[in-house]
């Protein structure tokens, strides 16, 4: 805890007291979360440490040692911009004392895309304003790909499924298709839908929405916001961008596919405890990558963004 109630003795070297400082600055940078904005505003968290930092700095100005040397020390080892959140800290609560990259961006607005400008919000798709426009004119200039051609692919990805010891059922009718939609209060993006119809992999960790156990396809539709609910003050929070966000579907055990936008194309996720990556920037991607399917030409070059999940990449 802070010690900034306990006033230092005489005899309190200054060495020591230069140390806490550079502590207290590590812990205010490490607690960004808590800070307004974040996914678990909590200000009253952070502000003991910020009065340290003041505290043990005001001891040190008081001394007439000069810490600029050690900040500076303190920043190549944090790879932090420590001499600014220290003026940020002394002029709190003026200024919000936000960790900077050296860089001088504010490590909690990073921009999750391109990680050299700031986005506005720290909560929902964290994309600088640059990287959103640059994949929507990526997203436009795709050329649409005809049904024909889907038709083909698929295909060639339930050919090789089976080549892998995949079991492929027939493909889903499109009243069954909706009767899952009804009971699991989803929607199957229309390229997935489209290999469902084609035909139906239920071995190997896919999805069995045909024959699958009830409790089975419900812990895999939970496994989502269940793993990614990692800190005890963010439930609510975590809960509120997890309905609000893009539905999970499950194409196999720990892979997922966002239920909107409806269009072909959407990225496919890969969960693991609270680690999320792509596997694939979509379904061609994802097939590429785990059963070695070619990927062909007209394949998403660009992931496309998506509300809440792509932050957690």
């Amino acid at each position: 805890m802070p010690s900034h109630r306990y006033p230092f003795l005489p005899t309190t070297p200054t060495a020591e007291i230069l140390e806490n400082l550079c502590l207290a600055l590590r812990t205010v940078g490490t607690l960004d979360d808590y800070l307004p904005g974040g996914y678990s505003p909590a200000i009253e968290r952070v502000s003991p440490w910020i009065d340290e930092v003041c505290y043990l700095h005001s001891e040190l100005i008081r001394r007439g040692y000069a810490v600029q040397r050690r900040i500076a020390v303190l920043s190549s080892e944090s790879g932090w911009n420590m001499q600014t959140l220290l003026q940020e800290c002394l002029a709190y609560p003026a200024v919000i004392p936000f960790v900077r990259l050296e860089s001088h961006v504010r490590r909690a607005f990073q921009c999750q895309q391109c990680r050299i400008r700031e986005c506005h919000e720290r909560i929902g798709r964290r994309w600088c304003d640059f990287c959103l426009d640059r994949e929507a004119e990526d997203r436009e200039a795709l050329p649409t790909v005809p049904t024909s051609v889907w038709d083909a692919y698929f295909t060639s990805v339930i050919v090789a499924l089976r080549e892998q010891g995949v079991t492929v059922d027939p493909g889903l009718t499109d009243a069954e298709i909706a009767t899952i939609e009804r009971a699991w209060s989803l929607t199957f993006p229309p390229d997935l839908a489209q290999l469902l119809r084609q035909g139906l992999p239920v071995s190997h960790g896919f999805c069995d929405w045909r024959n699958g156990k009830y409790y089975d396809v419900r812990s895999m539709l939970e496994y989502p916001a269940e793993e990614t609910d990692w800190y005890e003050e963010a439930r609510r929070v975590v809960a509120q961008e997890i309905a609000r966000s893009p539905k999970l579907i499950p194409v196999k055990w720990h892979t997922y596919m966002p239920d909107t936008p409806q269009l072909n194309g959407n990225p496919v996720f890969v969960m693991h405890q609270t680690d999320v990556i792509y596997y694939g920037f979509d379904l061609p991607g994802f097939f590429s990558e785990a059963f070695k399917v070619p990927l062909p030409d007209w394949a998403t070059r660009v992931p496309r963004a998506i509300q809440y999940w792509d932050t957690l990449l």
